[in-house]
Protein backbone atom coordinates (compact mmCIF):
# COMPACT_ATOMS: atom_id res chain seq x y z
CA UNK A 1 0.00 0.00 0.00
CA UNK A 2 2.86 2.38 0.72
CA UNK A 3 4.04 2.02 -2.87
CA UNK A 4 0.73 3.18 -4.29
CA UNK A 5 -0.12 6.18 -2.14
CA UNK A 6 1.64 9.28 -0.94
CA UNK A 7 1.34 10.31 2.68
CA UNK A 8 -0.66 13.49 3.22
CA UNK A 9 2.54 15.44 3.88
CA UNK A 10 3.97 14.54 0.47
CA UNK A 11 1.05 15.96 -1.48
CA UNK A 12 1.09 19.26 -3.31
CA UNK A 13 1.64 21.87 -0.62
CA UNK A 14 -0.98 24.45 -1.54
CA UNK A 15 -3.67 21.78 -1.89
CA UNK A 16 -2.69 19.95 1.28
CA UNK A 17 -2.57 23.06 3.46
CA UNK A 18 -6.23 23.86 2.74
CA UNK A 19 -7.18 20.22 3.25
CA UNK A 20 -5.39 20.15 6.60
CA UNK A 21 -7.14 23.34 7.74
CA UNK A 22 -10.52 21.86 6.79
CA UNK A 23 -9.73 18.54 8.50
CA UNK A 24 -8.02 19.74 11.66
CA UNK A 25 -10.56 22.41 12.63
CA UNK A 26 -13.54 20.05 12.66
CA UNK A 27 -13.28 18.33 16.03
CA UNK A 28 -16.43 20.08 17.26
CA UNK A 29 -18.74 19.36 14.34
CA UNK A 30 -17.03 16.80 12.06
CA UNK A 31 -15.04 14.66 14.51
CA UNK A 32 -14.91 11.49 12.42
CA UNK A 33 -13.21 13.24 9.49
CA UNK A 34 -10.84 14.94 11.92
CA UNK A 35 -9.97 11.72 13.77
CA UNK A 36 -8.93 9.53 10.84
CA UNK A 37 -5.59 9.69 9.05
CA UNK A 38 -5.17 10.75 5.44
CA UNK A 39 -3.27 9.67 2.36
CA UNK A 40 -3.19 11.09 -1.16
CA UNK A 41 -4.53 9.43 -4.28
CA UNK A 42 -1.67 8.97 -6.76
CA UNK A 43 -1.06 8.37 -10.46
CA UNK A 44 -4.43 7.03 -11.49
CA UNK A 45 -7.55 8.16 -13.31
CA UNK A 46 -10.14 8.95 -10.59
CA UNK A 47 -12.92 7.61 -12.83
CA UNK A 48 -11.43 4.15 -12.32
CA UNK A 49 -12.02 4.37 -8.58
CA UNK A 50 -9.75 3.65 -5.64
CA UNK A 51 -8.70 0.09 -4.76
CA UNK A 52 -6.77 -1.44 -1.88
CA UNK A 53 -6.24 -4.86 -0.30
CA UNK A 54 -6.44 -6.39 3.15
CA UNK A 55 -5.62 -9.79 4.62
CA UNK A 56 -7.76 -11.21 7.38
CA UNK A 57 -5.70 -12.21 10.39
CA UNK A 58 -5.14 -16.00 10.72
CA UNK A 59 -6.94 -17.61 13.67
CA UNK A 60 -4.66 -20.60 14.24
CA UNK A 61 -5.59 -24.29 14.07
CA UNK A 62 -6.71 -26.27 17.13
CA UNK A 63 -5.67 -29.51 15.38
CA UNK A 64 -2.14 -28.43 14.52
CA UNK A 65 -0.27 -31.49 15.82
CA UNK A 66 2.10 -33.81 13.93
CA UNK A 67 4.11 -36.94 14.59
CA UNK A 68 7.88 -36.71 14.47
CA UNK A 69 9.13 -37.15 10.90
CA UNK A 70 5.64 -36.78 9.45
CA UNK A 71 4.80 -35.10 6.16
CA UNK A 72 4.62 -31.35 5.96
CA UNK A 73 1.47 -29.44 6.86
CA UNK A 74 -0.95 -28.61 4.10
CA UNK A 75 0.07 -25.45 2.33
CA UNK A 76 -2.31 -22.58 2.97
CA UNK A 77 -2.81 -19.61 0.71
CA UNK A 78 -3.16 -16.39 2.70
CA UNK A 79 -4.89 -14.42 0.01
CA UNK A 80 -5.70 -10.72 0.10
CA UNK A 81 -9.20 -9.37 -0.40
CA UNK A 82 -9.66 -6.50 -2.83
CA UNK A 83 -11.79 -3.54 -1.71
CA UNK A 84 -12.83 -0.55 -3.77
CA UNK A 85 -14.38 2.88 -3.38
CA UNK A 86 -15.19 5.80 -5.65
CA UNK A 87 -13.86 9.33 -5.44
CA UNK A 88 -16.51 11.96 -4.79
CA UNK A 89 -16.26 15.60 -5.81
CA UNK A 90 -17.69 18.02 -3.24
CA UNK A 91 -18.01 21.79 -3.78
CA UNK A 92 -19.04 24.89 -1.85
CA UNK A 93 -19.48 28.12 -3.83
CA UNK A 94 -19.67 31.66 -2.48
CA UNK A 95 -19.53 35.20 -3.78
CA UNK A 96 -20.15 38.92 -3.34
CA UNK A 97 -21.40 41.80 -5.41
CA UNK A 98 -19.09 44.70 -6.16
CA UNK A 99 -20.61 46.78 -3.35
CA UNK A 100 -20.23 43.97 -0.81
CA UNK A 101 -16.61 43.13 -1.53
CA UNK A 102 -14.96 45.58 0.88
CA UNK A 103 -17.73 45.64 3.49
CA UNK A 104 -16.73 44.42 6.94
CA UNK A 105 -18.19 41.15 8.20
CA UNK A 106 -20.89 41.04 10.86
CA UNK A 107 -18.22 40.45 13.53
CA UNK A 108 -16.08 43.27 12.14
CA UNK A 109 -13.04 41.00 11.93
CA UNK A 110 -12.70 40.59 8.19
CA UNK A 111 -14.28 41.76 4.98
CA UNK A 112 -17.49 40.18 3.78
CA UNK A 113 -15.79 38.12 1.08
CA UNK A 114 -13.40 36.54 3.60
CA UNK A 115 -16.34 35.74 5.87
CA UNK A 116 -18.19 34.05 3.01
CA UNK A 117 -15.07 32.03 2.16
CA UNK A 118 -14.84 30.85 5.78
CA UNK A 119 -18.51 29.85 5.89
CA UNK A 120 -18.13 27.95 2.61
CA UNK A 121 -15.16 26.05 4.06
CA UNK A 122 -17.27 25.00 7.06
CA UNK A 123 -20.10 23.96 4.74
CA UNK A 124 -17.67 21.85 2.70
CA UNK A 125 -16.24 20.19 5.81
CA UNK A 126 -19.69 19.23 7.09
CA UNK A 127 -20.62 17.88 3.65
CA UNK A 128 -17.52 15.67 3.77
CA UNK A 129 -18.46 14.40 7.23
CA UNK A 130 -21.98 13.58 6.06
CA UNK A 131 -20.66 11.70 3.03
CA UNK A 132 -18.16 9.65 5.04
CA UNK A 133 -20.78 8.65 7.62
CA UNK A 134 -24.12 8.51 5.82
CA UNK A 135 -23.40 7.51 2.22
CA UNK A 136 -24.41 3.99 1.25
CA UNK A 137 -22.70 1.92 -1.42
CA UNK A 138 -20.26 3.67 -3.78
CA UNK A 139 -21.66 4.96 -7.05
CA UNK A 140 -19.38 4.62 -10.06
CA UNK A 141 -19.41 6.76 -13.20
CA UNK A 142 -19.06 5.70 -16.81
CA UNK A 143 -18.20 9.21 -18.03
CA UNK A 144 -17.13 12.60 -16.69
CA UNK A 145 -20.76 13.72 -16.85
CA UNK A 146 -21.85 11.13 -14.27
CA UNK A 147 -21.84 11.87 -10.55
CA UNK A 148 -19.55 9.63 -8.51
CA UNK A 149 -20.29 9.02 -4.82
CA UNK A 150 -17.97 7.49 -2.25
CA UNK A 151 -19.12 4.52 -0.21
CA UNK A 152 -19.71 5.54 3.40
CA UNK A 153 -18.59 3.86 6.60
CA UNK A 154 -21.64 1.58 6.83
CA UNK A 155 -20.93 0.06 3.41
CA UNK A 156 -17.85 -1.74 4.76
CA UNK A 157 -19.41 -3.05 7.97
CA UNK A 158 -19.01 -6.74 8.76
CA UNK A 159 -20.07 -6.55 12.42
CA UNK A 160 -23.41 -4.71 12.73
CA UNK A 161 -25.08 -5.37 16.10
CA UNK A 162 -28.81 -4.83 16.56
CA UNK A 163 -30.04 -3.91 20.04
CA UNK A 164 -33.59 -5.14 19.38
CA UNK A 165 -35.01 -7.74 21.76
CA UNK A 166 -36.88 -10.94 20.91
CA UNK A 167 -40.04 -8.90 20.32
CA UNK A 168 -38.22 -6.64 17.85
CA UNK A 169 -38.23 -3.68 20.26
CA UNK A 170 -35.23 -1.37 20.77
CA UNK A 171 -33.43 -1.86 24.10
CA UNK A 172 -31.42 0.62 26.19
CA UNK A 173 -27.65 0.76 25.88
CA UNK A 174 -26.05 -2.03 27.92
CA UNK A 175 -22.36 -2.17 28.87
CA UNK A 176 -21.88 -5.92 28.38
CA UNK A 177 -24.21 -6.60 25.46
CA UNK A 178 -23.36 -3.56 23.40
CA UNK A 179 -20.14 -1.84 24.46
CA UNK A 180 -17.98 -4.82 25.49
CA UNK A 181 -19.31 -7.06 22.72
CA UNK A 182 -18.40 -4.45 20.10
CA UNK A 183 -14.90 -3.98 21.50
CA UNK A 184 -14.47 -7.76 21.77
CA UNK A 185 -15.54 -8.31 18.15
CA UNK A 186 -12.78 -5.96 17.02
CA UNK A 187 -10.18 -7.42 19.40
CA UNK A 188 -10.82 -11.00 18.23
CA UNK A 189 -9.88 -9.91 14.70
CA UNK A 190 -6.75 -8.05 15.73
CA UNK A 191 -8.22 -4.53 15.84
CA UNK A 192 -8.40 -2.28 18.88
CA UNK A 193 -10.88 0.56 19.07
CA UNK A 194 -9.55 3.97 19.98
CA UNK A 195 -12.83 5.84 19.44
CA UNK A 196 -16.45 5.42 20.44
CA UNK A 197 -18.62 7.77 18.38
CA UNK A 198 -22.16 8.39 19.56
CA UNK A 199 -25.24 10.47 19.08
CA UNK A 200 -26.10 12.94 21.83
CA UNK A 201 -28.81 10.58 23.14
CA UNK A 202 -26.47 7.60 23.44
CA UNK A 203 -23.67 9.77 24.89
CA UNK A 204 -25.98 10.57 27.81
CA UNK A 205 -26.79 6.86 28.21
CA UNK A 206 -23.09 5.94 28.16
CA UNK A 207 -22.24 8.67 30.68
CA UNK A 208 -24.80 7.24 33.11
CA UNK A 209 -23.32 3.74 32.79
CA UNK A 210 -19.77 4.98 33.30
CA UNK A 211 -20.77 7.15 36.25
CA UNK A 212 -22.43 4.18 37.93
CA UNK A 213 -19.24 2.17 37.43
CA UNK A 214 -17.18 5.03 38.85
CA UNK A 215 -19.38 5.30 41.95
CA UNK A 216 -19.27 1.54 42.51
CA UNK A 217 -15.49 1.29 42.22
CA UNK A 218 -14.67 4.39 44.25
CA UNK A 219 -17.71 4.84 46.50
CA UNK A 220 -18.08 8.25 44.91
CA UNK A 221 -21.64 9.54 44.89
CA UNK A 222 -21.05 12.64 42.78
CA UNK A 223 -22.37 12.57 39.23
CA UNK A 224 -19.85 13.18 36.45
CA UNK A 225 -21.51 15.10 33.64
CA UNK A 226 -19.16 14.13 30.83
CA UNK A 227 -16.82 11.20 30.21
CA UNK A 228 -14.34 11.72 27.36
CA UNK A 229 -12.08 8.65 27.61
CA UNK A 230 -12.22 5.08 28.93
CA UNK A 231 -8.80 4.12 30.28
CA UNK A 232 -9.05 0.34 29.95
CA UNK A 233 -11.93 -1.85 28.77
CA UNK A 234 -10.01 -5.12 28.73
CA UNK A 235 -10.19 -5.15 24.93
CA UNK A 236 -8.84 -1.66 24.24
CA UNK A 237 -7.16 1.11 26.20
CA UNK A 238 -7.58 4.90 26.20
CA UNK A 239 -10.73 4.82 24.08
CA UNK A 240 -11.92 8.35 23.33
CA UNK A 241 -15.64 9.14 23.38
CA UNK A 242 -16.87 11.68 20.82
CA UNK A 243 -20.32 12.99 19.96
CA UNK A 244 -21.22 13.38 16.30
CA UNK A 245 -24.28 15.32 15.09
CA UNK A 246 -24.58 13.06 12.04
CA UNK A 247 -24.81 9.78 13.97
CA UNK A 248 -28.39 8.53 14.21
CA UNK A 249 -29.99 8.80 17.66
CA UNK A 250 -30.24 5.02 18.01
CA UNK A 251 -26.62 4.26 17.00
CA UNK A 252 -23.14 4.00 18.47
CA UNK A 253 -19.95 3.36 16.47
CA UNK A 254 -16.67 1.80 17.59
CA UNK A 255 -13.62 2.21 15.36
CA UNK A 256 -9.85 2.18 15.08
CA UNK A 257 -8.92 5.47 13.43
CA UNK A 258 -5.45 4.14 12.58
CA UNK A 259 -7.01 1.73 10.08
CA UNK A 260 -9.41 4.19 8.44
CA UNK A 261 -8.22 6.84 5.98
CA UNK A 262 -9.54 9.66 3.87
CA UNK A 263 -7.92 9.49 0.45
CA UNK A 264 -7.42 12.91 -1.15
CA UNK A 265 -7.14 13.49 -4.88
CA UNK A 266 -7.81 17.24 -5.16
CA UNK A 267 -8.18 20.16 -2.78
CA UNK A 268 -8.83 23.60 -4.24
CA UNK A 269 -9.33 26.75 -2.18
CA UNK A 270 -11.07 29.82 -3.55
CA UNK A 271 -11.14 28.90 -7.24
CA UNK A 272 -12.35 31.87 -9.28
CA UNK A 273 -15.56 30.94 -11.12
CA UNK A 274 -16.73 34.52 -11.76
CA UNK A 275 -18.90 35.31 -14.77
CA UNK A 276 -17.31 38.54 -15.99
CA UNK A 277 -20.56 39.78 -17.52
CA UNK A 278 -21.96 40.50 -14.05
CA UNK A 279 -20.90 42.83 -11.25
CA UNK A 280 -20.23 39.96 -8.93
CA UNK A 281 -17.29 37.83 -7.81
CA UNK A 282 -17.87 34.12 -7.25
CA UNK A 283 -15.49 31.45 -6.03
CA UNK A 284 -15.59 27.82 -4.97
CA UNK A 285 -13.82 25.44 -2.64
CA UNK A 286 -13.52 21.89 -4.00
CA UNK A 287 -12.49 18.53 -2.58
CA UNK A 288 -12.22 15.22 -4.38
CA UNK A 289 -11.70 12.32 -2.00
CA UNK A 290 -12.84 8.93 -0.84
CA UNK A 291 -12.77 6.61 2.17
CA UNK A 292 -10.47 3.61 2.76
CA UNK A 293 -11.01 0.97 5.45
CA UNK A 294 -7.78 -1.02 5.81
CA UNK A 295 -9.61 -3.76 7.73
CA UNK A 296 -13.43 -4.08 7.81
CA UNK A 297 -13.17 -5.27 11.43
CA UNK A 298 -11.79 -1.83 12.33
CA UNK A 299 -15.35 -0.56 12.69
CA UNK A 300 -18.44 -1.92 14.49
CA UNK A 301 -21.89 -0.37 14.74
CA UNK A 302 -24.57 -0.87 17.37
CA UNK A 303 -27.99 0.15 16.07
CA UNK A 304 -31.63 0.02 17.20
CA UNK A 305 -30.83 1.38 20.68
CA UNK A 306 -33.68 2.83 22.72
CA UNK A 307 -33.76 6.63 22.68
Amino acid sequence: MADNYLSSYEAIENQQSFYNVIKNTGWGDSPFFSSISSISFKNKDPKEGHTWFYRERPQGDANNAFAEGSARADVKSYTATKLQNELQILKASYGVTGSQKDVMSVEGKANYLAEQAEMAAIDLRLSIERALLTNGAPVAASSTADVRKLGGLSHYLIVDISAKDANNNPTPLDWSAHVKESLKAMWLKGCKANYIMTSAAQKDALDKILDTKKQYSRADTSYVDNFTVIADTGYAKNVKIIVNPFVADDEMWFYDSRLIKSVLHRSIKGQDITDKTYDKETYQHLMELTLQIDDPYAVVRVKDLAV
